[in-house]
């Protein structure tokens, strides 16, 4: 699975070295092997995220092509396909904010407020484990109440079909009701 990542590609009128300095300085980057820049992503969602300013110069040196990069290697076993969206729509929003942080720098203007943390996402960092435990307990949750729901919905039918009394209907619903129980209390440990 590739990983989940954004990036932003802009073209800034000043020395590589100038910007260089100013994104190690305001965002704590160091720099790699790769001629790269690496930062934490704020408000970040994984706990192994990354931010990769990545700067080719231009002879002479008078600007810059800069690419930002967001990324994380994000695997879940559910849920990939919706979590993995919510991420890089964080990521969007935190490449766009470095590109105008620096550029707010480059003009003299003032800095940009901080990235908000995206609402449908964990406000702290998760490591893959976490997030793995936490999506497969989502993934209890949705399948015991989907059950729930569907027995509650065709009960009569069900009783019709098994000969079975009222009592003996409400002693399933408790079996199944027990079974979600179980399933929300997977979930808030998971997300302890």
């Amino acid at each position: 699975m590739p990983p989940v990542q954004h990036s932003i590609v802009v073209e800034l009128n000043a020395p590589s070295t100038t910007i260089m300095a100013f994104i190690e300085e305001a965002f704590g980057a160091e720099p790699r092997d790769d001629d790269t820049l690496r930062a934490q992503i704020p408000a970040d969602p994984s706990a192994d995220g990354e931010l990769c300013f990545g700067l080719v110069r231009h002879e002479p040196d008078t600007h810059t092509t800069l690419t930002v990069t967001a990324s994380t290697d994000l695997k879940l076993p559910y849920f990939q396909g919706i979590v993995s969206t919510l991420v890089v729509l964080h990521y969007e929003k935190t490449c766009q904010h470095a590109v105008e942080v620096i550029e707010a720098h480059l003009t003299g203007s003032p800095a940009p407020p901080p990235v908000k943390p995206t609402p449908m996402l964990p406000p702290v960092p998760y490591t893959k484990e976490q997030a793995t435990y936490l999506a497969t307990a989502g993934f209890a949750v949705a399948v015991a109440t989907f059950g729930q729901s569907i027995v509650g919905q065709y009960g009569s039918p069900i009783k019709k079909a098994y000969s079975l009394t009222n009592s003996d209907f409400a002693t399933m619903l408790s079996v199944l009701r027990a079974g979600a129980l179980v399933a929300l209390v997977a979930g808030w440990l998971a997300d302890r």
